[in-house]
This record gives C-alpha cells, structure tokens and sequence, in this order.
C-alpha cells in the first residue's frame, strides 16, 4: 500500500479539524471535490441519492463537500488509512494503482454512456481494476457521470479538426492529456486545476479538454468561448470505498450499503440523460459557441491518437480494453 504521500501535507490539523468528533460503529465519511448544485454536478446527485438511502436504513453520515478533506491524492491517502468510507475520486487517482484502469483515459474508445455502463456490468474490466487495488484499501463501486463526453474547450477560435490548434495552449491535467495533444500536433502546458481560471484570463493556457458543463460548474464561460463536442471519453467522477470498511460489513449492512448504491447509480443516469439533452442550450445561453463534428472530423482527431496509443504508449492496455468492447458489440443482437 502507497502511503507516503500523506506525508505532513495534510496536516495533523486538518485531520483532527475535518474528522473530529465522536465516531461511531455506523457512521460514514463521505467525500467529493464538486460543488452542491444538483442541476449541474451529477457527482452531487450520485452522493445525496446514496446518503438519502443510506440515512434511511440507519446509517449516520459525515460529508466533507468541495474537497474540504484536501486534494485527490490526501482523499485517496484517507481511504488508504480507513479514515474515508467512501471518496468521489478523479480516474488519476485509480490508474496510479491499476494499468488497467489507465485504459479508460484512451480516447475515443467508448461510443456512449450506454456502453460504459456495459463495460462496467458485464465485462472484468471492473473486477480487474479492482484486482490491481487489491495491495491498497481502496475499491471502486461505481462511477457517476458528469453530463456528456468530454470535448475541447478554447477561448479563441472555432476548432474542428487538429491543424486548427494550431497556436493555442491547451491545459492538460495529465500525461494522457498531453499524449493526446502531441498526437494532434497541439501544445500543451500543465497547469494545476486550482489555476485555471488565473491561467484562462492570463493566456498562459488558451482552453481544456473536459465535459460540456465544466466552465459552467467553475466560473470559466466568463473567458471560454468554444466548445468543440469530441465526445473523447466518459465525463466521471468514480466512487472508492475502503475496503476492511465493506467487506468488514455484516449482511444486513452490506444489501443497505448495495441499495443505496444502485440507488445513486439509477438517480445519477436518469439526471445524466435529462441534463445531455440540455448541455448545448446552457452553454449557448452562456455564450459558448458548441461544434459538433462529422464522422470524417471525429476520424481526423480519433486516428492520429489510436495510432498512437496501439502501438507505443499502452499498447497492451488497448488491446486488452479493445477485446472487452468487442465482446459486448458480439453480444448485441
């Protein structure tokens, strides 16, 4: 288990401030990093489904909202410690632990919302994942969409194929978002998300890859202007629990715990599908131009990062992730 990273970072100060007060046998801690607005952050809506149902079997609930427990990596540290029962966390922080869970940031692989929930029900994409978690207390229950799939936002011209990049900086979170930039021949700069708005306003970073409603959670339509709807990846937030904490659970607890899980997922995919019908309307009214592409200049961004993907970056990843959606498309009827 990686624990070093909690370090003195935290702070003994925030942990006894933020976990401070009596714990009981029943109680749950409950962490996201997204803000409290139901119409527009389905990482909210999945947490209050899964605490109205939980509260409603007897269980007493601690949320800390808005990332008051510290960054991702100290929420993750928490779950580590058993400190956190159940944390809303960024893909970064499962593929630090799981090469397969690395294959879900490939682009431009899964085709809708549809198929991921396939590829997470019926394929061993999520047992797998969770067999890589096995050396640390963290295992991933479900993921909560965010709207729609993620696009790429600009604040200065119209974007529908790569050679449109051309001068702009766009700000990627990750090592995979900067193989996809290179991959279209674009620029990249990493800037910390805490900064993105002082970066947008500065030029230091000219836009981001992220889902339709990201500018309108965060105070971005202010200077982004462009939305290009590359429909790249699942927009999700994924839920972690601590391990000893559920499989220490006893049955009757458990089913509680699994009701208010698959309670969370219905409310969040029935509010995923209403909101993706309005995604464009919001951003518009907001001033946000939104692109959708063609078939021929979906292929002029989607090739160039398969290629690259396949054959040197993980090529063992895409085959494997590949072979999963293979097996559902052989399924269908």
């Amino acid at each position: 288990m990686r624990l070093p990273r909690l370090g003195w970072r935290l702070g003994l100060g925030l942990l006894l401030s933020a976990l401070a007060g009596p714990v009981l046998a029943e109680q749950l801690r409950i962490a996201s990093a997204g803000n409290l607005d139901l119409a527009i952050n389905g990482e909210y809506v999945w947490v209050e489904a899964f605490m109205r149902e939980a509260r409603q079997a007897g269980h007493e609930l601690r949320f800390h909202p808005g990332g008051s427990l510290g960054k991702e990596e100290e929420r993750t540290e928490l779950v580590n410690l058993d400190l956190l029962q159940v944390n809303m966390a960024g893909l970064s922080e499962i593929q630090v632990y799981s090469r397969t869970a690395r294959a879900l940031s490939i682009p431009f692989m899964i085709a809708d919302y549809a198929q991921f929930d396939r590829l997470l029900d019926d394929t061993g994409l999520l047992a797998t994942i969770n067999a890589e978690l096995s050396h640390t207390n963290m295992q991933v229950v479900d993921a909560a969409l965010l709207g729609g799939m993620s696009g790429l936002f600009n604040t200065r011209i119209p974007v529908a194929q790569p050679a449109d990049l051309g001068e702009l900086r766009i700000r990627a979170m990750s090592r995979s978002d900067m193989i996809v930039l290179e991959s279209w021949g674009a620029r990249g700069v990493q800037v910390a998300w805490e900064e993105v708005a002082q970066a947008l306003e500065t030029g230091i970073a000219h836009g981001y890859l992220n889902p339709p409603l990201v500018p309108l959670m965060f105070g971005h339509a202010g200077r982004i202007r462009h939305f290009t709807d590359l429909r790249m990846t699942p927009a999700a937030r994924w839920a972690v629990v601590s391990r000893r904490w559920y499989e220490g659970l006893d049955p009757t607890e458990r089913l509680a715990i699994d009701t208010a899980l698959k309670a969370a997922r219905e409310t969040n995919r029935r509010w995923a599908r209403e909101v993706q019908a309005r995604e464009r309307e919001a951003l518009e009214a907001a001033g946000i131009a939104f692109r959708t592409l063609g078939p021929d200049e979906l292929a002029s961004f989607a090739l160039p990062v398969h290629q690259r993907y396949r054959e040197t970056v993980m090529p063992r990843e895409y085959a494997r992730l590949r072979a999963w959606l293979d097996e559902l498309a052989e399924r269908e009827p």
